[in-house]
């Protein structure tokens, strides 16, 4: 019955390279371990080791070399991380509005009835979802119907008959 544990452990006091070294090979010596590998810029060691035996004892071999160890810190991360950045995304887009800033997006033409077809493709450039995975592209919009039905009846009946949106 194989019942191997594998812990991570955060080693304090590794300088260089050989120290990483020292650890790995007493480690790996050691009756029960399996494997011992420290990751020398994070200085974690991850050990794999018998199921009888215990991480107290791995932890006394490290500390007899003369290294510290402890069970590594989990990351928090920011908690607030997501609310501070809706924040700033918000300020950015009221500050652009108060400058007319987005206003941009009304330049755009809109389809109309005596628009060639030059410029039907150009807009079909601008406003083209190419991932195809757009949640607006579930439905047809009354801007698309309208474009299609300029275009003569046949055109809106197919186009109604589809589910995406030309916008």
């Amino acid at each position: 019955m194989d019942r191997s544990v594998t812990k991570k452990l955060k080693i304090s006091g590794i300088t260089c390279t050989n120290c990483k070294k020292r650890i790995e090979k007493a480690l790996k010596a050691t009756k029960g371990v399996m494997s011992a590998d420290i990751d020398f810029p994070t200085s974690i060691l991850t050990v794999t080791y018998d199921g009888d035996m215990d991480i107290n004892a791995i932890e006394r071999i490290i500390e007899d070399l003369g290294y510290g160890s402890s069970l590594p810190e989990k990351d928090q991360g920011d908690k607030y991380y997501v609310v501070k950045t809706l924040l700033v995304i918000l300020a950015v887009y009221l500050i652009l509005s108060r400058l007319g800033v987005t206003n941009i997006f009304n330049a755009f033409p809109e389809a109309t009835a005596g628009m060639g077809y030059g410029m039907l493709f150009v807009i079909g450039l601008l406003t083209s979802d190419t991932t195809g995975s757009s949640p607006i592209s579930e439905f047809i919009c009354e801007r698309c119907l309208r474009a299609a039905s300029a275009f003569g009846s046949s055109s809106a009946a197919s186009l109604s008959s589809k589910s995406t949106c030309l916008w």
